[in-house]
């Protein structure tokens, strides 16, 4: 017997919160304004997602917040470079404990009566593919007209094919009054795509790899759980 198929492995999704001040967002998000800034890579990262996908990401994230907070009035990443004139995305980067910009800068920001902003990085993004097989026995029993049993094994010899990719994403969450950084998060997840055929009698030559998960598809989960963890 020969049988073809396919299937998705994952998510294996964790975040950690590796800042977390006492006293920052005590009195949570309710009547707050919060400012998303275009999520960015970082430094260095070689595999570097397309702009749509970097778009449909970021949009993930304003909302799933904007969901857990309808109270809270969010501010689209779009609107940044329109809101703090003469800004450098690039000093996002910067895992910095206050905010990256200039007097004049966080200035704008607080007259636009902006609470908190977000800062967003992809840290990693990678790429792999990977064959395996493994086996199966199967054991049925069958009884005769005289109540007599019959076992009988089956094992079906199982090769896969795998393309996965695994991400990780930092959260940074600024006080725009004191230009201080107070909460901060780093969400890892993985997830993997799976061709595999089968047979009865021996293991079979591994079928084609199929296409990694898109990074929205681990966004989706990073996001997810990244709302469970925050105040």
């Amino acid at each position: 017997m020969l049988l073809l198929g396919s299937s998705c492995l994952g998510p294996r999704v964790r975040t950690e919160i590796v800042e977390a001040h006492p006293a920052f967002l005590r009195g949570g998000f309710n009547g707050k304004k919060v400012f998303f800034a275009p999520m960015l890579p970082q430094r260095k990262l070689s595999n570097i997602p397309n702009e749509v996908q970097f778009h449909l990401m970021q949009s993930e994230l304003e909302t799933r917040f904007q969901e857990k907070h309808p109270h809270t009035q969010v501010i689209v990443a779009d609107e940044l470079e329109k809101a703090v004139e003469g800004i450098s995305l690039s000093k996002l980067i910067a895992d910095s404990a206050v905010i990256p910009m200039t007097a004049i800068q966080l200035q704008h920001l607080r007259q636009r009566g902006v609470d908190y902003l977000w800062v967003s990085l992809l840290q990693s993004n990678e790429e792999g593919n990977d064959t395996s097989e493994w086996t199966e026995e199967t054991i049925t029993t069958a009884e005769d007209f005289e109540g007599n049993e019959t076992k009988t094994s089956v094992t079906t010899y199982t090769s896969g094919a795998h393309a996965c990719r695994r991400m990780v994403v930092a959260c940074y969450l600024y006080e725009v009054a004191s230009g201080k950084r107070g909460w901060a998060a780093v969400s890892r997840d993985q997830r993997c795509h799976l061709n595999w055929v089968e047979s009865n009698r021996d293991y079979l030559p591994a079928p084609a790899f199929p296409s990694a998960p898109r990074e929205t598809e681990l966004m989706e989960n990073i996001v997810k759980d990244l709302m469970k963890k925050l105040p």
